[in-house]
Parts: structure tokens; C-alpha cells; sequence
């Protein structure tokens, strides 16, 4: 009987303790991690979890609509985007790279400019969610010369809390045609 009072007693403080320390993180994000520590501690999700499918959406509808600051805005600040322009694709197995990789808000929003200025629109038809994002099912770019790149490789992954994206790949096996 005291074993089991000992530990609801210990499992109660370890629960507190845990909140107190992302209550401190989301606070003042610098610390997250410790300098006395190496191993960083655990970060508060301000944001409830979205899902994966209405983040794609977002994701399409801010590119469709040019809001390239709401665009970024659905990143991390580290996020990457991997994307074909409509001049690249790739074969698997091929070594040579043929998309565009975009590091940070800032470079998303300008690799999403260059093509808006081609008239790029893109659309999916379904998701197909796995452990931590999602595959955007029947991607494709339109582009306004009338061009159309089939993007076979969508892949969408949440950050930590699964409110934004820290990694996106939007990949064309062949150029737009």
C-alpha cells in the first residue's frame, strides 16, 4: 500500500515538474535548452496539434493565393522545403540533384515568389497520413504557359508540437511537359 502511494506520489511530482519546465520554455524560449545540460529539455506546444490534412490544404491554398508571408508563417524558422521548379525532376536512383532546397521561412517565401512569377498553381487530390505528417496523394503543378509537372514524392512533415512544418518535399520525377 505505501508502494503504490510512493509512486502516485512520485509519478505527481515528475508531472509537475515536467509542466513547470515547459511552462518555462514556451516563456522564454532560450530556455529550452540549458547550457549545463547537453540534452535539451522539453518544449511547451503553445498551439494544439493540427491535422496533417488541413496543413497541406493551407499549404496549397496560401501558394494558389500568393500569401507568401501566411506561407512562411506555416513553417518552423529552421524549416526546409524541397521543391521542383518546372524545369527539374528527378529519376530515383539518380544521384545528381534536381530540386531546389530552401532553408528558413525567409528563403521559402522567395523560392514560392520565383514560381508565382511562372504562374504556378499546385493541386493534390488526397492524404495519406503516417506517424508525424502526411503524403499530399496526386500532386500537381499547372503552370501558366500550360505546362503541367505530376509531383510524385509529397511529403509533409509536422514539427515537434504538430502546429507547423519542419520539412516538405515536393518532388517531380521528370520536368513540367
Amino acid at each position: 500500500m505505501k508502494t503504490r502511494s510512493l509512486a502516485a506520489i512520485f509519478c505527481a511530482t515528475l508531472a509537475l515538474l515536467i509542466a513547470s519546465a515547459c511552462s518555462d520554455a514556451s516563456k522564454n524560449p532560450s530556455s529550452a535548452s540549458s547550457a549545463k545540460n547537453d540534452h535539451p529539455t522539453a518544449t511547451a506546444c503553445a498551439e494544439l496539434p493540427l491535422p496533417i490534412d488541413q496543413l497541406i490544404e493551407q499549404f496549397v491554398t496560401r501558394w494558389n493565393e500568393h500569401q507568401a508571408t501566411q506561407l512562411a508563417q506555416l513553417f518552423t524558422n529552421d524549416a526546409e522545403l524541397d521543391m521542383s521548379s518546372p524545369s527539374q525532376g528527378t529519376q530515383y536512383g539518380q544521384e545528381e540533384k534536381k530540386w531546389t532546397v530552401s532553408v528558413g521561412q525567409t528563403q521559402i517565401q522567395h523560392f514560392a515568389e520565383l514560381e508565382w512569377a511562372m504562374g504556378e498553381r499546385l493541386a493534390f487530390s488526397a492524404v495519406d497520413k503516417f506517424a508525424g505528417g502526411g503524403n499530399a496523394v496526386g500532386m500537381k503543378a499547372t503552370f501558366s504557359d500550360g505546362k503541367v509537372q505530376n509531383l510524385q514524392d509529397a511529403k509533409f512533415v509536422f514539427n515537434d508540437c504538430q502546429v507547423t512544418l519542419l520539412h516538405v518535399v515536393v518532388v517531380a520525377t521528370s520536368p513540367a511537359h
